[in-house]
Protein backbone atom coordinates (compact mmCIF):
# COMPACT_ATOMS: atom_id res chain seq x y z
CA UNK A 1 0.00 0.00 0.00
CA UNK A 2 2.99 2.31 0.76
CA UNK A 3 4.19 1.48 -2.67
CA UNK A 4 1.17 2.34 -4.53
CA UNK A 5 1.20 5.77 -2.18
CA UNK A 6 5.03 7.07 -3.26
CA UNK A 7 4.07 5.62 -6.87
CA UNK A 8 1.01 7.06 -7.86
CA UNK A 9 1.87 11.44 -6.79
CA UNK A 10 4.49 11.23 -9.22
CA UNK A 11 2.78 9.75 -11.53
CA UNK A 12 -0.03 12.34 -11.15
CA UNK A 13 2.82 15.21 -10.77
CA UNK A 14 3.85 14.01 -14.37
CA UNK A 15 0.46 14.24 -15.73
CA UNK A 16 0.56 17.77 -14.44
CA UNK A 17 3.02 19.09 -15.58
CA UNK A 18 2.46 17.89 -19.27
CA UNK A 19 -0.89 19.41 -19.24
CA UNK A 20 0.58 22.66 -17.80
CA UNK A 21 3.33 22.99 -20.67
CA UNK A 22 6.81 24.95 -19.70
CA UNK A 23 4.55 27.17 -17.56
CA UNK A 24 7.06 28.04 -14.43
CA UNK A 25 6.19 28.18 -11.03
CA UNK A 26 5.53 31.55 -9.92
CA UNK A 27 8.90 33.94 -8.96
CA UNK A 28 9.18 34.37 -5.21
CA UNK A 29 9.94 38.09 -4.79
CA UNK A 30 10.81 37.47 -0.94
CA UNK A 31 8.20 38.83 0.18
CA UNK A 32 4.91 36.71 1.40
CA UNK A 33 1.49 37.50 2.02
CA UNK A 34 0.03 34.10 2.42
CA UNK A 35 -3.39 32.54 3.54
CA UNK A 36 -3.38 28.78 5.10
CA UNK A 37 -6.20 26.52 3.28
CA UNK A 38 -7.33 23.91 5.40
CA UNK A 39 -7.21 20.32 3.89
CA UNK A 40 -6.70 18.58 7.34
CA UNK A 41 -10.13 17.28 7.81
CA UNK A 42 -11.89 15.07 4.75
CA UNK A 43 -14.77 17.91 4.81
CA UNK A 44 -12.54 20.50 4.01
CA UNK A 45 -11.49 19.31 1.06
CA UNK A 46 -14.66 20.12 -1.11
CA UNK A 47 -14.66 23.25 -2.80
CA UNK A 48 -10.93 23.63 -3.25
CA UNK A 49 -11.12 25.63 -6.64
CA UNK A 50 -13.49 28.36 -5.59
CA UNK A 51 -11.36 28.65 -1.95
CA UNK A 52 -8.21 29.23 -4.19
CA UNK A 53 -9.76 32.02 -6.43
CA UNK A 54 -11.27 33.90 -3.55
CA UNK A 55 -7.98 33.45 -1.67
CA UNK A 56 -6.03 35.23 -4.73
CA UNK A 57 -8.76 38.10 -4.78
CA UNK A 58 -7.47 38.56 -1.27
CA UNK A 59 -4.06 39.66 -3.43
CA UNK A 60 -2.18 37.14 -1.78
CA UNK A 61 0.73 35.63 -2.90
CA UNK A 62 0.67 32.31 -1.70
CA UNK A 63 -1.58 29.57 -0.47
CA UNK A 64 0.28 27.72 2.26
CA UNK A 65 -1.56 23.79 2.38
CA UNK A 66 -1.39 22.39 5.85
CA UNK A 67 -0.07 18.80 5.57
CA UNK A 68 -1.03 16.40 8.51
CA UNK A 69 1.64 14.35 10.67
CA UNK A 70 0.44 11.95 13.28
CA UNK A 71 1.46 10.73 16.71
CA UNK A 72 0.04 9.23 19.41
CA UNK A 73 0.89 11.20 22.26
CA UNK A 74 3.80 13.50 23.56
CA UNK A 75 5.81 10.16 24.67
CA UNK A 76 5.38 8.55 20.88
CA UNK A 77 8.47 8.55 19.15
CA UNK A 78 7.35 7.06 15.92
CA UNK A 79 5.47 10.31 14.45
CA UNK A 80 4.13 9.13 10.90
CA UNK A 81 0.89 9.43 8.08
CA UNK A 82 -2.01 9.73 9.38
CA UNK A 83 -4.79 8.29 7.42
CA UNK A 84 -7.17 10.20 8.73
CA UNK A 85 -5.99 13.48 9.13
CA UNK A 86 -2.76 13.72 6.53
CA UNK A 87 -4.00 15.21 3.21
CA UNK A 88 -3.30 12.40 -0.26
CA UNK A 89 -0.18 13.57 -2.17
CA UNK A 90 -2.70 13.37 -4.79
CA UNK A 91 -4.97 16.12 -3.02
CA UNK A 92 -1.92 18.42 -2.48
CA UNK A 93 -0.28 17.92 -5.74
CA UNK A 94 -3.50 19.37 -7.55
CA UNK A 95 -3.91 21.79 -5.35
CA UNK A 96 -0.85 23.21 -5.96
CA UNK A 97 -1.22 23.25 -9.74
CA UNK A 98 -4.38 24.86 -9.72
CA UNK A 99 -2.58 27.84 -7.10
CA UNK A 100 -0.11 28.41 -9.57
CA UNK A 101 -2.33 28.79 -12.20
CA UNK A 102 -3.95 31.47 -10.19
CA UNK A 103 -0.68 33.37 -9.83
CA UNK A 104 -0.12 31.67 -6.30
CA UNK A 105 3.03 30.75 -5.14
CA UNK A 106 3.12 27.63 -3.11
CA UNK A 107 4.22 27.00 0.72
CA UNK A 108 3.89 23.20 1.96
CA UNK A 109 3.68 23.10 5.55
CA UNK A 110 3.87 19.77 7.61
CA UNK A 111 2.34 20.20 11.16
CA UNK A 112 2.26 17.58 13.55
CA UNK A 113 -1.05 16.62 15.31
CA UNK A 114 -1.42 14.86 18.86
CA UNK A 115 -4.18 12.36 19.17
CA UNK A 116 -3.41 12.64 22.80
CA UNK A 117 -3.55 16.02 24.02
CA UNK A 118 -5.27 17.84 27.35
CA UNK A 119 -2.98 20.52 29.37
CA UNK A 120 0.55 19.80 29.31
CA UNK A 121 0.26 17.52 26.49
CA UNK A 122 0.83 19.58 23.33
CA UNK A 123 3.39 19.19 20.26
CA UNK A 124 5.51 22.02 22.43
CA UNK A 125 5.70 19.38 25.24
CA UNK A 126 6.78 16.10 24.11
CA UNK A 127 8.65 14.02 25.94
CA UNK A 128 9.49 11.11 23.74
CA UNK A 129 10.56 7.75 24.66
CA UNK A 130 13.84 8.27 22.65
CA UNK A 131 14.82 11.30 20.89
CA UNK A 132 17.29 9.52 18.79
CA UNK A 133 14.25 7.84 17.32
CA UNK A 134 11.86 10.40 17.45
CA UNK A 135 14.29 12.17 14.94
CA UNK A 136 14.55 9.34 12.48
CA UNK A 137 11.04 8.88 12.36
CA UNK A 138 10.36 12.61 12.04
CA UNK A 139 12.95 13.36 9.57
CA UNK A 140 12.09 9.92 7.71
CA UNK A 141 8.23 12.56 7.41
CA UNK A 142 9.81 15.54 6.33
CA UNK A 143 11.98 14.15 4.27
CA UNK A 144 8.73 12.26 2.40
CA UNK A 145 7.38 16.20 2.46
CA UNK A 146 10.09 17.66 0.87
CA UNK A 147 9.86 15.17 -1.96
CA UNK A 148 6.34 16.22 -2.38
CA UNK A 149 6.97 19.87 -1.99
CA UNK A 150 9.39 19.30 -4.54
CA UNK A 151 6.98 17.42 -6.93
CA UNK A 152 4.19 20.67 -6.07
CA UNK A 153 6.87 23.34 -7.14
CA UNK A 154 6.55 24.92 -3.90
CA UNK A 155 8.18 28.08 -3.15
CA UNK A 156 8.66 27.06 1.04
CA UNK A 157 8.59 24.25 3.28
CA UNK A 158 8.50 24.29 6.61
CA UNK A 159 10.37 22.18 8.44
CA UNK A 160 9.01 22.24 11.84
CA UNK A 161 6.28 24.12 13.63
CA UNK A 162 6.11 24.61 17.91
CA UNK A 163 8.12 22.22 18.59
CA UNK A 164 9.40 23.45 21.53
CA UNK A 165 11.22 21.13 23.77
CA UNK A 166 12.53 19.44 20.16
CA UNK A 167 14.58 22.55 19.57
CA UNK A 168 17.40 22.00 21.93
CA UNK A 169 18.58 19.29 19.99
CA UNK A 170 20.32 21.24 17.24
CA UNK A 171 22.67 18.47 16.06
CA UNK A 172 19.26 16.34 15.32
CA UNK A 173 17.76 19.06 13.30
CA UNK A 174 21.02 19.88 10.87
CA UNK A 175 20.82 16.08 10.34
CA UNK A 176 16.68 16.69 9.45
CA UNK A 177 17.36 19.76 7.35
CA UNK A 178 20.61 18.48 5.14
CA UNK A 179 18.08 15.57 4.22
CA UNK A 180 15.56 17.91 3.24
CA UNK A 181 18.09 20.19 1.16
CA UNK A 182 18.81 16.87 -0.52
CA UNK A 183 15.21 16.56 -2.08
CA UNK A 184 13.90 19.71 -2.13
CA UNK A 185 15.73 22.47 -4.15
CA UNK A 186 12.78 25.53 -2.47
CA UNK A 187 13.27 27.57 0.45
CA UNK A 188 13.21 26.36 4.14
CA UNK A 189 11.74 27.63 7.50
CA UNK A 190 10.60 26.73 11.30
CA UNK A 191 7.84 28.14 12.99
CA UNK A 192 8.41 28.93 16.76
CA UNK A 193 5.61 29.37 19.09
CA UNK A 194 5.06 32.66 20.51
CA UNK A 195 6.22 31.92 24.10
CA UNK A 196 9.33 30.18 23.04
CA UNK A 197 11.46 32.38 20.96
CA UNK A 198 15.04 32.04 22.22
CA UNK A 199 16.76 31.42 18.69
CA UNK A 200 17.82 27.83 18.21
CA UNK A 201 20.73 26.85 17.41
CA UNK A 202 19.96 25.19 13.80
CA UNK A 203 18.66 28.68 12.76
CA UNK A 204 21.87 29.18 10.89
CA UNK A 205 20.66 26.20 8.45
CA UNK A 206 17.52 27.71 7.22
CA UNK A 207 16.35 30.57 4.96
CA UNK A 208 13.97 32.12 7.36
CA UNK A 209 12.88 31.89 10.60
CA UNK A 210 9.16 31.97 11.78
CA UNK A 211 7.29 32.48 14.86
CA UNK A 212 3.19 32.65 15.11
CA UNK A 213 1.76 35.31 16.77
CA UNK A 214 -0.95 33.95 19.15
CA UNK A 215 0.48 36.62 21.58
CA UNK A 216 -1.87 37.51 24.22
CA UNK A 217 -3.53 40.69 23.96
CA UNK A 218 -5.69 41.91 26.57
CA UNK A 219 -8.63 40.02 29.17
CA UNK A 220 -10.67 42.68 28.37
CA UNK A 221 -14.13 40.87 26.59
CA UNK A 222 -14.61 44.25 24.98
CA UNK A 223 -11.49 45.68 24.18
CA UNK A 224 -11.18 49.16 22.41
CA UNK A 225 -9.17 49.26 19.21
CA UNK A 226 -6.39 51.28 20.85
CA UNK A 227 -6.33 48.98 23.68
CA UNK A 228 -5.37 46.04 21.09
CA UNK A 229 -2.90 48.36 19.37
CA UNK A 230 -1.48 49.39 22.69
CA UNK A 231 -0.60 45.52 23.59
CA UNK A 232 0.80 45.11 20.06
CA UNK A 233 2.86 47.98 19.99
CA UNK A 234 4.42 46.47 23.58
CA UNK A 235 4.80 42.80 22.11
CA UNK A 236 6.92 44.90 18.98
CA UNK A 237 9.07 46.52 21.28
CA UNK A 238 9.90 43.35 22.63
CA UNK A 239 10.04 41.50 19.50
CA UNK A 240 12.35 43.86 17.40
CA UNK A 241 15.35 43.90 20.14
CA UNK A 242 17.87 41.71 18.93
CA UNK A 243 15.94 40.27 15.38
CA UNK A 244 16.52 40.88 12.30
CA UNK A 245 14.09 39.28 10.11
CA UNK A 246 11.62 36.66 10.34
CA UNK A 247 7.61 35.31 8.83
CA UNK A 248 4.91 35.44 10.88
CA UNK A 249 4.01 31.85 9.84
CA UNK A 250 0.53 32.14 11.54
CA UNK A 251 -1.49 35.31 12.46
CA UNK A 252 -4.89 34.18 13.39
CA UNK A 253 -7.68 34.84 16.12
CA UNK A 254 -11.14 32.61 16.54
CA UNK A 255 -14.62 34.68 16.22
CA UNK A 256 -14.94 34.80 19.58
CA UNK A 257 -15.30 36.84 22.58
CA UNK A 258 -11.77 35.51 24.38
CA UNK A 259 -9.36 36.02 20.81
CA UNK A 260 -7.84 38.71 22.35
CA UNK A 261 -7.22 37.18 26.17
CA UNK A 262 -6.54 33.63 24.35
CA UNK A 263 -6.17 33.43 20.71
CA UNK A 264 -4.12 30.44 20.98
CA UNK A 265 -7.30 28.30 22.49
CA UNK A 266 -9.23 26.76 20.11
CA UNK A 267 -10.54 24.70 22.42
CA UNK A 268 -12.17 26.96 24.85
CA UNK A 269 -13.97 29.22 22.78
CA UNK A 270 -17.46 31.25 23.56
CA UNK A 271 -19.91 32.57 21.31
CA UNK A 272 -19.03 33.64 17.98
CA UNK A 273 -17.55 37.59 17.95
CA UNK A 274 -16.36 38.42 14.05
CA UNK A 275 -15.80 41.91 14.83
CA UNK A 276 -13.30 41.23 17.42
CA UNK A 277 -11.66 39.04 15.16
CA UNK A 278 -11.58 41.79 13.25
CA UNK A 279 -9.89 44.40 15.30
CA UNK A 280 -7.45 42.21 16.54
CA UNK A 281 -6.34 41.30 12.62
CA UNK A 282 -6.44 45.21 12.35
CA UNK A 283 -4.48 45.99 15.18
CA UNK A 284 -1.81 43.39 13.48
CA UNK A 285 -1.91 45.08 10.45
CA UNK A 286 -1.02 48.95 11.98
CA UNK A 287 1.61 47.25 14.32
CA UNK A 288 3.86 45.81 11.75
CA UNK A 289 3.05 47.78 8.19
CA UNK A 290 6.32 49.41 6.74
CA UNK A 291 8.69 47.24 9.47
CA UNK A 292 11.16 45.56 7.11
CA UNK A 293 12.27 42.86 9.56
CA UNK A 294 8.78 41.40 8.57
CA UNK A 295 9.45 39.38 5.38
CA UNK A 296 6.37 37.48 5.21
CA UNK A 297 2.75 37.01 7.29
CA UNK A 298 0.61 33.82 6.54
CA UNK A 299 -2.89 34.71 7.58
CA UNK A 300 -4.76 31.51 9.81
CA UNK A 301 -6.57 30.09 7.91
CA UNK A 302 -9.42 29.45 5.43
CA UNK A 303 -11.93 27.36 5.46
CA UNK A 304 -13.72 25.35 2.62
CA UNK A 305 -17.02 24.86 4.01
CA UNK A 306 -19.42 27.12 2.39
CA UNK A 307 -20.69 28.53 5.44
CA UNK A 308 -19.35 30.33 8.71
CA UNK A 309 -18.10 27.88 11.22
CA UNK A 310 -18.68 28.94 14.93
CA UNK A 311 -15.96 30.12 16.47
CA UNK A 312 -13.64 28.77 14.05
CA UNK A 313 -10.21 30.78 12.77
CA UNK A 314 -11.44 30.87 9.23
CA UNK A 315 -11.97 34.45 7.93
CA UNK A 316 -14.16 33.37 5.41
CA UNK A 317 -17.15 35.48 5.18
CA UNK A 318 -16.46 37.35 8.24
CA UNK A 319 -15.25 41.22 8.37
CA UNK A 320 -11.50 40.12 8.76
CA UNK A 321 -11.53 39.15 5.52
CA UNK A 322 -12.02 42.55 3.74
CA UNK A 323 -9.64 43.46 6.43
CA UNK A 324 -7.07 41.11 4.77
CA UNK A 325 -7.98 42.23 1.44
CA UNK A 326 -7.45 46.05 2.23
CA UNK A 327 -3.99 45.28 4.08
CA UNK A 328 -2.78 42.70 1.27
CA UNK A 329 -3.75 45.04 -1.40
CA UNK A 330 -1.89 47.72 -0.18
CA UNK A 331 1.00 45.85 -0.32
CA UNK A 332 1.45 44.82 3.17
CA UNK A 333 3.83 44.69 5.17
CA UNK A 334 5.76 47.20 2.92
CA UNK A 335 2.38 49.65 2.69
CA UNK A 336 1.12 52.15 0.23
CA UNK A 337 -0.78 54.18 2.25
CA UNK A 338 -3.80 56.00 0.33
Amino acid sequence: MRAVRQILPILLALTISARAGATPAVPDTGCIRGVTLSLFHPGDRAGVDSSLARIAALHATHVCLLYTIGQHDVHSDSPGIDPGLTPPDSLVLSVASRARSLGLGVILFPLLHLEDTGPGRWRGALAPRSWSRWFKAYGNCIESCGRLAALARADWLCVGAELVTSERHARSWNRVIRRVRSVFPGKLFYSQNWDHLARPGFAGRLDRMGMNAYFELTPEPRPAEEALEQAWARIAQRLLAGRTAWIFTEVGYPSSASAAAKPWDYVGQSQDTPELQRDCMEAFFRTWKDRPQVRGVIIYWWSCAEKGEGTSYSIRDRPAEETVRSWFGRGFPCVREP
